[in-house]
């Protein structure tokens, strides 16, 4: 489980250290690809986007819409592995998708982890705190 939220420098090569406690969960390597909003970089265990591709495929929608969800899910996805340092490259293409230069925002969020730009991340951060407090108050409301 990835928890915490954590800011890094990113070096003049794209690479990015991931918090030491996390490492140990990527030693048979990583995927790296673009959020489905394409505002950050998620970052999974093989064995969690393995879970994530065999859920996408058995989907059961059309042949057509199934290889434009492929080509949008799996063409942006890279597999990595960590150095010795603990860091990985940030491909560049996510990296200027998701506008991240020198600095980055690592968020757990459980199964995953996400990249973000500091900036985007506070605003999306609010926008979470805001959301979250309607949710709970609905709960409340029901019990």
């Amino acid at each position: 489980m990835f928890l915490g939220t954590f800011e890094y420098k990113v070096d003049n090569k794209g690479r990015v250290p991931l918090p030491p406690k996390f490492r140990a969960e990527f030693r048979e390597g990583l995927v790296i690809t673009h959020g489905i909003e394409k505002e950050y970089i998620e970052i999974h265990t093989k064995a969690n986007y393995e879970k994530i591709a065999s859920d996408l495929t058995s989907s059961g929608v059309s042949n057509t819409a199934q290889r434009m969800l492929n080509r949008r899910v799996f063409g942006a996805a890279h597999e990595l592995e960590l150095d010795a340092q603990g860091r990985i490259s940030l491909p560049s293409a996510l990296r200027q998708t998701s506008q991240i230069e020198d600095a980055v925002t690592l968020v757990g969020v459980n199964d995953h982890i996400e990249l973000w730009n500091p900036m985007k991340w506070e605003k999306e951060k609010a926008l979470a705190d805001a959301e979250a407090m309607k949710i709970i108050e609905s709960r409340e409301e029901r019990s």
